[in-house]
């Protein structure tokens, strides 16, 4: 009989991360909400958490994602950077643009810009955890010494620290564009349709 309740505990708070891992209570949240207090409770506070809605992504912006996906994924860790971050000029509000980013300055030993990042992300509303405490390109950020606190100040850079990311110029978008449109990153048409949208904006 214990058994059996024991396995019907564990299933509803499992049921319960599922449906916490699309609200703003997050997965993680939720399950040990059900373990520690029961199933129930954490089953209404995941449905009762609000939903993470996310607007259409762009096309141009998964184009320039993808791009960087195959960048990061041959080891070209400052052109799938580059790349990342041209497509944060069509919405600065990416969790997972902002976590890849993180991911690829953890991997260049950039701490800083790898902190500032994921701060981002985390703000905009990432909230698998999972991925942060146990993915390999992160290894190099957790392994700081400022990765504790960063944790506990809920994986905020402190006041006192913090950077903000300022919007570039347009000069500095346009000779961005122009370094990767020279490396061959973009093709013509992608580079002059950046540029016309840099000017016009």
């Amino acid at each position: 009989m214990d058994m059996a309740i024991f396995f019907s505990w564990l299933t509803f708070s499992i049921v319960a991360a599922i449906v916490g891992k699309s609200r703003k209570i997050g997965g993680l949240s939720a399950f040990l909400l059900s373990i520690f207090l029961t199933p129930l409770v954490g089953l209404i506070l995941a449905f009762n958490s609000e939903k993470i809605t996310e607007k259409e992504t762009p096309a141009a912006m998964l184009d320039l994602i993808y791009k960087g996906n195959d960048f990061a994924a041959a080891g070209k860790i400052d052109e799938a950077i580059g790349i990342y971050k041209s497509a944060l000029v069509y919405s600065e509000k990416s969790p997972n643009t902002h976590l890849k980013l993180a991911k690829m300055y953890s991997l260049k030993e950039d701490s800083d810009n790898s902190f500032k990042y994921l701060s981002k992300a985390i703000e905009d509303g990432f909230s698998d955890f999972e991925i942060i405490n146990n993915d390999s390109s992160l290894n190099f950020l957790r392994n700081n010494s400022g990765y504790a606190g960063f944790a506990s100040n809920g994986y905020k850079i402190p006041t006192i620290q913090k950077e903000d990311i300022k919007p570039q110029s347009r000069v500095d978008e346009l000779e961005k564009l122009n370094s990767l449109y020279e490396k061959g990153v973009l093709t013509l048409e992608e580079f002059e349709n950046e540029k016309k949208r840099i000017l016009l904006a």
